[in-house]
């Protein structure tokens, strides 16, 4: 990930935590890869990952609950390989969904290689309702996200997104809660195998 001017030596990036990137695997399940396409998820993810890089770098964050973060596109373009043109659009599609919120101007500040620094913001809400529909079906795909079955899912609940404490955690109850009040479903859904394209546009905006 490109520095900032003022960063290096920095205690946030000095303590190893940066050195794989996060990612919830439960997205790769999600049946988002299917809804948005190669182009479009590849973005989304590289979006993702830095997100939780960035988290606790607080010269990087800003609005509510440091909810926004600044990356130049260039850092997007070496993370999916796509040209610089792919990722502004998908940026700018992505941006019109209910997955992401972005702003990157035509001019601003560069980083080494050049690109253009954007504020980016990932809709957590959106997640936990695309959590709270495919949760069901995905615990058990290729072997479990847990490792165990939805009887047995843990009491003090599930991180849905981020690491520490910037993890967003919640119990089954409240994603039944949460599935009845936002999905209008069934607090105990039939399993599936893999979630519905179609619904999963539909909760992500899509």
């Amino acid at each position: 990930m490109s520095k900032q001017p003022g960063e290096e030596g920095s205690p946030s990036r000095d303590t190893g935590q940066f050195r794989f990137n996060v990612f919830p695997r439960w997205l790769l399940f999600s049946g988002l890869p299917q809804v948005l396409g190669p182009v479009r998820w590849a973005v989304f993810r590289a979006i993702v990952e830095l997100d939780h890089q960035t988290m606790g770098m607080g010269g990087r964050r800003s609005g509510p609950d440091g909810c926004h973060f600044r990356v130049p596109r260039q850092d997007i373009w070496a993370m999916t390989g796509l040209s610089l043109s792919s990722v502004q659009r998908s940026l700018a599609d992505l941006s019109d969904t209910g997955l992401l919120t972005c702003y990157t101007p035509g001019k601003g500040r560069q980083d080494g290689g050049g690109g253009s620094w954007g504020t980016y913001g990932v809709n957590i809400e959106t997640l936990q309702k695309l959590f709270a529909y495919v949760i069901p079906m995905v615990l058990e795909v290729h072997g479990g996200l847990l490792g165990v079955p939805l009887e047995k899912f843990p009491p003090e609940g599930i991180k849905i997104y981020g690491f520490d404490e910037y993890s967003v955690v919640d119990t089954w109850e409240n994603l039944c809660a949460f599935r009845a009040r936002h999905l209008k479903t069934s607090a105990s859904p039939d399993k599936l195998q893999y979630p519905d394209p179609q619904r999963v546009a539909e909760i992500c905006g899509l």
